[in-house]
């Protein structure tokens, strides 16, 4: 599925690029009313232009990277074809200075694309992705791009069919930009999960139990009987010891036998 998406990105941006290399000449010619010398001036800036670029190429992948490579190239592609839009026979001579942008299309388009087949492809199919490339941006994309383009040119006119291909491009970056965006909050989320998971873990490995100050096995006894509603239970456990001292009980009054009471009235007799 990635390596779909990658050759049709490849797709639209060849065949934008096609659109320039078809049909320039023909527009510095018709419409910006230029000459050959003209022509000849743009291949120049734009080729001298790439030099820099792929001499350093290991600087710019390690650096930028190539997703950012895709992105800055796409910018630029946008930057060159709309300024296109804006220029008039009087000002056809700073297309000069937007053919220096093509050191920053197609050399850094280049640089990421070729890295992004090698990391793409199977150890067995390296040559095969390349392969693939090349045939998908130089021989597809501007053959379709011109076929597009000249279909546009006379519907719309030449303004219309490049600006028309600057907003293509310009939603690949669009694209890019949200591709970025959602990797960027799914990689938030698992981040979270997983701190979530770790913090529930230190807490379970934290958690003391509360321990009674019974013998483990009265414990569980008294437990079971209470779960059961046995009084017996209860009542096999040792009662605690009163603080308070148990006063003895008292004897109750003991009465009088008849005999004694008898010996008491004898005595307190008066004699006659």
């Amino acid at each position: 599925r990635r390596a779909v998406a990658f050759y049709g990105e490849v797709l639209v941006f060849g065949a934008a690029i096609g659109v320039v290399e078809r049909l320039l000449f023909v527009y510095i010619v018709d419409v910006l009313r230029g000459d050959a010398l003209l022509c000849g001036l743009v291949v120049l800036v734009s080729a001298v232009c790439n030099v820099p670029v792929f001499a350093h190429s290991a600087f710019f992948l390690e650096t930028v990277g190539r997703r950012n490579l895709f992105m800055l190239a796409q910018c630029c592609y946008f930057t060159r074809v709309y300024g296109y839009t804006v220029l008039t026979p009087r000002t056809r001579h700073a297309i000069l200075a937007l053919e220096t942008l093509h050191g920053l299309t197609f050399s850094t388009l280049w640089i990421a694309a070729v890295e992004e087949a090698r990391i793409l492809a199977p150890d067995d199919w390296k040559a095969t992705f390349q392969s693939i490339l090349q045939t998908v941006y130089y021989s597809l994309g501007p053959g379709l791009g011109a076929l597009i383009g000249g279909y546009l040119w006379r519907r719309k006119g030449p303004r219309f069919m490049y600006r028309a291909f600057a907003a293509a491009v310009f939603g690949l970056v669009l694209v890019r930009l949200a591709g970025i965006a959602l990797e960027t909050m799914s990689a938030l989320l698992r981040r979270c999960r997983s701190s979530l998971r770790s913090k529930g873990r230190r807490d379970d490995a934290d958690y003391v139990p509360l321990r009674s100050s019974a013998p483990p096995g009265d414990a569980r006894d008294h437990a079971a009987g209470l779960a059961c509603g046995d009084d017996d239970t209860t009542s096999a456990l040792p009662a605690r010891p009163s603080r308070h001292k148990v006063q003895p009980a008292s004897s109750p009054p003991t009465s009088p036998s008849p005999k004694s009471q008898s010996n008491d009235e004898s005595s307190h007799r008066v004699p006659e």
